[in-house]
């Protein structure tokens, strides 16, 4: 009888035991504390698709991070260290990019609307047929960046880096490239009507940018004159 009642209380331990471990698996690990997606993103450093709106990100460690086609409208990436990071197709409208390292980031399409990237760096960035219309571009450094048929329309590029950038085909109609710096960048067939690159740096001698097929009917040119209606190829004063 003894021993029966041992084999009992064996048992209940038993169960007790399992049950309490199935229940610190499943508050530990289960829906109620499932990573939030910043979350995933900083320990796996991967979260394609995910849902980033409003995140703060600012000042992470986020080198190599998969994030394509994530939503990461009004994040906060600002400081962020995003280089070599995929951001292909992702949302990033209205999300702050401030003072980013983005070097050799990919971003072929991504959606960069309103977005602010006042000083970011990306350098050699790919950033193919993006969205940049009213983007905040003022002081970043976008050398060897890939920009062809990128949409920059309205954009802010006071003083930015644009040495040897690639900008075939990109639409910059009413850009403000004001002291930019676009020695060797090329913007043949580009849009560039209603543009302001007063003050832009466009090279000299055989280092002078080219502007083979673009289209710069009313912009202002680097002498501060705007260019006549048929100004396409060269500014006609």
């Amino acid at each position: 009888m003894r021993n029966r009642f041992g084999k009992i209380i064996v048992f209940i331990i038993a169960t007790l035991a399992i049950a309490g471990a199935a229940y610190y698996v499943s508050t530990s690990f289960g829906p109620d504390k499932k990573l939030t997606a910043a979350e995933r993103v900083l320990r796996l450093g991967r979260c394609i698709g995910c849902d980033l709106r409003r995140a703060d990100l600012s000042e992470a460690d986020l080198r190599r991070v998969q994030l394509k086609w994530a939503d990461c409208r009004y994040a906060d990436f600002s400081n962020a260290d995003l280089s070599r990071a995929n951001l292909e197709e992702a949302q990033l409208k209205n999300a702050d990019l401030s003072k980013a390292n983005l070097a050799s980031a990919f971003m072929r399409k991504a959606d960069l609307r309103n977005a602010n990237l006042n000083g970011a760096y990306l350098q050699r960035a790919n950033l193919r047929d993006a969205q940049l219309d009213n983007a905040i571009l003022q002081d970043a450094v976008l050398k060897q960046a890939i920009l062809c048929r990128s949409d920059m329309r309205d954009a802010d590029l006071r003083n930015a880096d644009l040495n040897q950038a690639n900008l075939a085909g990109a639409y910059l109609m009413r850009a403000d490239l004001r002291n930019a710096n676009l020695e060797n960048a090329n913007l043949r067939n580009a849009f560039l009507n209603d543009a302001n690159l007063e003050g832009a740096y466009l090279g000299y001698g055989s280092n002078r940018l080219s502007f083979n097929g673009a289209l710069l009917t009313g912009a202002i040119w680097e002498n501060g004159k705007r260019c006549l209606k048929g100004s396409t190829g060269k500014c006609i004063q």
